[in-house]
């Protein structure tokens, strides 16, 4: 959690007079008499205003807000913050002004105005920044990078936090009560990351320094978090509920409403676990109205989802789906007060088991497709539908009427033993329930598949059987399939599953979506493209001619692609029209940051591709060295969020791995060509697994070959795989995927020749006009006009 600590900075600081009222509220504050804190600090506050001392005006007016905060006050807490803030400011008190801030923050980070808190953590972290070094600055600083690293946590940015506090840990400069909270939010985080015993470990450690501050709030929340490792990491159920009763009995005494509100809902959730169903609902109860009491947002959602699985456990579904929707409508509304897309990213990575509980609730009895429908979408490519403007609610029958007669969507649904697929087409949809994929069915698939083994059919029966539904399709019109994936479905190419007496290839042309919202209305223009605008733009075969020194990036030598150079010539030679292509030395990162990408239909990058699973913002593309003396140069997968891409309508990364990465709920898979298309190309093609240099430049030619033919990319895709699956095993075309608008065709080129013939046109055209208009004009000066009093001469 963010924390309160301003009382230690404080402390550090005397002011020359009235040292003591300070004195006495930060000792009522530390003991958790947080009445009798307010009521001391506020007087010490007023008297020090009278006197004229400004710094221990601030100081006893930030303890006065701590106090207001604790004691469950947020508007009062916020307005006293903010005075004490301004006055700081005004005064130049730096010190003073960073550590208001901070509390502020924290106001806003327990209330769910998380934009507001990291705008708040921000200015107090440039303050820390711009100000003389000292001690004080220091703590500031440090402050504000542990509670950043808490906003991130609570976001779901766990890669982010984690090296925050790991910067931390070697810092001299934190008090007591400031390492306690940072190894709290560590042991929350290593919690998070399934290491439970480090965790205790870190939860004890900082209860010492706790008790050491004398610190009872920082007592009370690792009682509690101790509670939730015993109770939900190792089953000790029995010491998890004497260290609830035991955090509950002291916040209730302490007046801490908010820590109330967390041992009553980890109290709750462990008698559920145990059956203690009716115990188990009155906690969650009194949760409910003491978060509604605060209106501490994170604490509402997490009441409801308790209160929902007790329902259900009790089999009252209705209920049950009831809650979770509640639920859901509060974090919902968290999200779209989150004004950064940073923030954003991870914020479902802990909320999405309630949208799969709500899911699981909906397909019992009777499902209400619409419903269902809009459960299961906002699961999907949330950040990017934020980017590409299809954040909105997207009704079922409006998706049905966007998709032509002969195509169908799926969209599919996985929460561990169950499985669901929505089988959406212009003439209605239906759901069905389907048997569940496991993890090891998935690799070994990939395994036969990727290794080139002629066994890979045996898994691929195993698949097909599992996740194709047994819907009928009555007009026999469906040809084409656009696949949602989710789970761990998402790893795996649809085309290469057995399907009647073939491969699902054979019947259908596949291509699939991140999200059902982001599906393209349908067009048939190809357009046009003038003949001196570029068509295609390729990357190939960098050259890394540096060493790698100390970077953690790259770990080992990358070999040379010499088919990539082959890769780009020979497309570019399919094409026709104006190429630019960066191959060897000259595949530079910064013709990547050139505006001239706006506006090329085709972008084709044949170079490595490396995925970072811990933080996809890493994952990138690899370029040329920018000299001899330097190492390999990337275009990172956050960097391609902030290209324009509005006039790409195909992004070709024959790279290997561009269509894996780390899993984030809420999100789907975190691959380079999602990067791209939230850019803003149309479509991609990407790489489920390394693909063979030399095979891939064969698959592109042929690719590229049936594209200059007037395809769409889905037809494409497909005339290229069934060609190549009569000479080459699956691993050389099976991994290659089409992501975004599966219409995406190649524009028609104006021929040069047409300019002097237009010309021609339109000169005869400006003749014939011309000519009648001069001789109408001669006549009419010769000729005299009646009423004129000019007359010809003699």
């Amino acid at each position: 959690m963010a924390s309160f600590v301003a009382v230690s900075l404080a402390a550090q600081t005397p002011s020359p007079q009235n040292k003591s009222g300070s004195a006495q509220a930060e000792a009522a504050l530390a003991k958790g008499d947080y009445s009798h804190a307010k009521e001391l600090a506020t007087k010490c506050a007023s008297q020090a205003r009278e006197a004229g001392d400004a710094d221990q005006q601030v100081r006893c007016s930030i303890l006065a807000g701590e106090a207001q905060a604790y004691l469950g006050d947020y508007p009062a807490a916020a307005a006293t913050l903010q005075g004490a803030a301004q006055t700081a400011q005004n005064k130049g008190l730096e010190a003073r002004w960073g550590v208001a801030l901070n509390d502020l923050g924290n106001i806003r980070f327990y209330t769910g105005n998380y934009s507001e808190a990291y705008r708040l953590y921000q200015q107090a972290q440039d303050i820390s920044e711009r100000a003389q070094p000292s001690q004080q600055i220091e703590r500031v600083r440090q402050l504000t990078q542990a509670n950043l690293a808490a906003l991130f946590q609570r976001l779901g940015q766990y890669d982010q936090a984690l090296e925050i506090y790991r910067k931390m840990e070697g810092s001299d400069s934190l008090s007591p009560a400031q390492r306690a909270e940072m190894l709290s939010n560590i042991g929350a985080l290593y919690r998070r990351l399934g290491d439970p015993y480090k965790a205790i470990d870190r939860y004890r450690e900082a209860a010492k320094l706790f008790a050491t501050a004398q610190d009872r709030s920082g007592e009370i929340g690792m009682l509690t978090n101790e509670g939730l490792a015993l109770a939900l990491d190792l089953e000790e159920y029995s010491k998890a509920i004497n260290a609830f009763e035991q955090a509950l009995k002291l916040a209730n005494f302490a007046g801490n409403l908010r820590e109330a509100v967390i041992a009553n809902l980890d109290l709750s959730e462990t008698l559920r676990r145990i059956k203690r169903l009716p115990d188990a609902e009155e906690h969650a109860q009194d949760a409910l109205m003491l978060a509604d009491k605060l209106a501490v947002s994170e604490e509402q959602w997490a009441a409801w989802y308790t209160l929902g699985r007790i329902q259900e456990d009790q089999g009252a579904k209705a209920e049950a789906l009831a809650d979770y929707r509640r639920a859901i409508g509060i974090f919902e509304n968290l999200r779209s007060d989150l004004s950064s897309t940073e923030l954003r990213s991870g914020f479902l990575t802990d909320k999405r088991v309630v949208y799969d509980a709500a899911i699981r609730m909906a397909l019992t009895d009777v499902p209400d497709l619409e419903e269902l429908f809009h459960d299961m979408e906002q699961v999907r490519a949330r950040t990017l539908k934020d980017r590409s403007g299809a954040g909105g609610p997207l009704r079922l029958m409006d998706l049905e009427r966007r998709l032509p007669p002969d195509t169908a969507l799926l969209e599919y649904w996985t929460d561990g033993p169950q499985s669901a697929v929505l089988w959406i087409t212009m003439a209605g949809s239906s759901i069905q329930r389907i048997a569940s994929v496991s993890d090891g069915d998935v690799g070994q698939f990939l395994d036969e598949i990727r290794g080139g083994s002629a066994s890979w059919k045996r898994p691929s029966r195993t698949l097909g059987v599992k996740v194709f539904p047994q819907v009928k399709d009555p007009s026999h019109a469906v040809r084409n399939l656009i696949i949602v994936p989710d789970g761990n479905l998402a790893s795996i190419p649809f085309e290469a599953l057995a399907f009647g007496n073939g491969l699902l290839q054979d019947f259908y042309t596949v291509s699939y979506l991140p999200a059902a919202s982001l599906l393209h209305p349908p067009h048939e223009s190809r357009g046009w493209l003038w003949p001196w605008s570029t068509l295609f733009e390729g990357f190939a075969n960098p050259v890394i001619s540096g060493s790698f020194g100390n970077s953690t990036l790259l770990q080992a030598s990358l070999p040379p692609l010499a088919g990539s150079s082959e890769e780009v010539q020979s497309v570019a030679n399919l094409l026709g029209g104006v190429s630019k292509l960066h191959v060897g030395p000259d595949n530079l990162r910064r013709y990547v940051d050139s505006k001239s990408l706006r506006d090329v239909p085709l972008l084709h990058f044949a170079t490595h591709g490396v995925v970072d699973a811990e933080d996809p913002n890493r994952s990138r593309l690899v370029f040329s060295s920018p000299s001899n003396t330097q190492p390999a140069d990337y275009l990172f997968a956050r960097e391609i969020f902030g290209l324009d891409l509005s006039g790409v309508r195909l992004a070709t990364l024959a790279a290997c791995d561009t269509e894996t990465g780390r899993s984030i709920p809420g999100e789907g898979i975190a691959a380079l060509s999602r990067a791209f298309l939230s850019a803003g190309a149309q479509a991609a093609v990407s790489t489920l697994w390394r693909i063979r240099d030399r095979s891939s430049a064969v698959f592109m030619e042929r690719f590229y070959g049936e594209l200059a033919s007037g395809k769409t990319a889905a037809e494409a895709l497909r005339s290229a795989k069934l060609e190549s699956a009569r000479l080459l095993p699956p691993r050389d075309w099976a991994g290659f995927v089409l992501n975004g608008d599966r219409d995406v065709q190649i524009p028609r080129h104006i021929p040069m020749l047409v300019f002097p013939l237009m010309l021609a046109i339109l000169s005869a055209l400006l003749w014939n006009f011309w000519r009648p208009q001069r001789g109408a004009g001669a006549k009419g000066v010769v000729a005299p006009v009646a009423g004129s009093a000019t007359k010809p001469r003699n």
